[in-house]
């Protein structure tokens, strides 16, 4: 091999380590990426989930309380002065009997005939068919569900409807969605809250504070009522689930262990081509014996003064070698003795 083909050779194997090296390094930046991304997709996922509990819990105690004022009223209605003050046909003392009860905003109160008949072929001038259709509901089922009739208008009302015990007739309470709206509350855990009223599907908002973030507005059912507490709440996710998170945070520590075993790998290679001991050239090595026989001194006779000691020793040895005697059995070395 020349010196050229091993100039080639070195260079190659220099661009080859080079590329590995760069290999490595880019291993570990995509491992370390990976890992930092998958934690912060788990950790905005778990802040977001938290966040949202926090925000269900306060929604679930703001519905609560609203619900809670249309059971105090529906209770009201049941309470004996108020049915005797129905009973008895004044206006006055069943609005004075049902203040006495703490009910507040009251638009109109009426009792009705009880049989659905003469609600549906009489009926009263003053009411709509929204009250109408909760006086019948009311007469079937002993109470009628809550609902907002005409909202949006200037002659919107809460409307109330039970039966009276026995056949005394229908109690129809009208009062303003102000006895509920003035509930409605900011809370820190809620960027939105609203009251509204599911019509199908179709939501009537009643009232709103804040504003309505990027999230979807989600709806709780107010029980005993077409009424819906609406709330929403701006949260930060990720864009990943928690599991794709963690599988990219997983993938990510293989290739950061990949990539730190090839990088420490060529380190030790070039640590071992750098302080590994140097050997003699070959053409060195193969000339060695013959210059040492080119420059070999010879005795006067010829022959080198090493080999000729050498021969000299050699000889001395052979002189003074004396043979031993080979074990004979006695006998045979008597006979012999008797002989000498």
């Amino acid at each position: 091999m020349n010196k050229a083909e091993a100039e080639r050779g070195f260079l190659t194997r220099d661009s080859i380590a080079n590329i590995i090296r760069l290999g490595s390094l880019v291993a570990i930046a995509l491992g370390l990426f990976a890992i930092v991304s998958g934690g912060l997709a788990i950790y905005l996922n778990l802040s977001a989930q938290l966040d949202l509990e926090r925000a269900n819990g306060a929604a679930a105690q703001h519905a609560g309380r609203i619900g809670g004022a249309l059971s105090d009223i529906q209770t009201s209605l049941r309470d004996a002065s108020v049915v005797d003050a129905a009973r008895s046909g004044s206006a006055d003392a069943l609005r004075r009997a049902l203040r006495e009860r703490g009910t507040t905003g009251i638009i109109d109160v009426r009792v009705l005939p009880a049989q659905i008949d003469e609600i549906a072929l009489n009926g009263d001038g003053n009411l709509d068919f929204a009250a109408t259709e909760s006086a019948i509901e009311a007469i079937r089922d002993s109470r009628a569900e809550i609902r907002v009739i005409q909202a949006g208008s200037a002659d919107e009302s809460l409307v109330f409807a039970q039966r009276l015990p026995g056949e005394s007739g229908v109690l129809l309470l009208r009062l303003t969605t102000s006895v509920l709206t003035s509930l409605l509350e900011s809370v820190d855990a809620l960027d939105f809250v609203a009251l509204a009223q599911d019509n199908g599907g179709n939501y009537a908002v009643l009232d709103a504070t804040g504003r309505p973030a990027a999230a979807r507005i989600r709806n709780l059912p107010i029980e005993g009522s077409r009424l819906v507490f609406q709330w929403s709440r701006a949260m930060v996710t990720a864009p990943v689930d928690n599991r794709t998170a963690v599988i990219v945070g997983s993938s990510g520590i293989i290739v950061l262990m990949i990539g730190l075993l090839l990088r420490r790998r060529t380190r030790l290679a070039r640590y071992l081509e750098h302080h590994a001991p140097e050997r003699a050239p070959a053409g060195r090595a193969a000339d060695g014996p013959a210059q040492a026989e080119a420059t070999m001194v010879l005795g006067p006779d010829g022959e080198a003064p090493e080999e000729r000691g050498r021969d000299e020793e050699d000889d001395d040895e052979q002189a003074t070698v004396v043979a031993g005697a080979p074990d004979l059995p006695e006998w045979l070395r008597d006979d012999l003795d008797k002989k000498g």
